[in-house]
């Protein structure tokens, strides 16, 4: 058995960082954005994607879209994804991303003082963030609290496109019809979600 498989990360709980909170209303997330559960009182593990666009010669980032969904509805929708494209991409990240020595390396660190260095850099590319014009963190959660382990992490432009070419017609439509559903915007921010096809719990 090699060492990803081998991998059983210690789960830590802290109280969520403010970079989870939701942007309109810096509160933490409420209700799951597909089935309305409240997330905050039901202690059902729930997952939250916050992407994010960086301007060139600014430091400050805009959030492009964000939401919080339990995890029966993301397993509910990676059932909706064609076979192809899961097999695809658990096979990719697996190729990229060295899970042992990332829990490894972030076992040292404390998971609150130290919570953005889970964040610093992509997951997959490793990729400083801070350099990424576009980029999605990914954290999951229960009750109030987020559990460290795995998560979170975050997944920049390059990635991003990579996995995109990994995709099916199905699931890119499927995709497409999620965000659709849920971030229908003025055509520029549509834009702006539109090429990423985000949503990669």
């Amino acid at each position: 058995m090699d060492q990803n498989q081998a991998h059983y990360p210690t789960i830590r709980e802290i109280e969520i960082p403010v970079k989870f909170y939701s942007f309109d209303s810096s509160t933490p997330f409420v209700h799951c954005v597909e089935c309305d559960l409240d997330l905050l009182h039901t202690f059902t593990p729930y997952f939250i994607e916050k992407a994010y666009r960086r301007y060139q010669g600014y430091e400050a980032t805009d959030v492009i879209y964000e939401f919080a969904m339990c995890m029966q509805c993301a397993e509910n929708m990676r059932n909706e994804l064609s076979p192809e494209s899961r097999e695809r991409m658990m096979e990719h990240m697996m190729t990229k991303m060295d899970a042992f020595q990332r829990s490894e390396t972030l076992k040292a660190y404390d998971p609150v003082a130290d919570s953005d260095r889970w964040l610093s850099e992509c997951i997959l590319t490793h990729e400083p963030i801070e350099k990424q014009e576009e980029y999605v963190i990914y954290g999951m959660f229960k009750g109030d609290k987020m559990l460290v382990a795995d998560f979170p992490y975050a997944i920049g432009t390059n990635a991003m496109d990579e996995i995109t070419e990994l995709l099916s017609a199905k699931t890119l439509g499927e995709i497409d019809d999620f965000m659709g559903k849920h971030f229908t915007g003025p055509p520029e921010v549509n834009e702006l979600i539109g090429p990423r096809r985000p949503v990669f719990f």
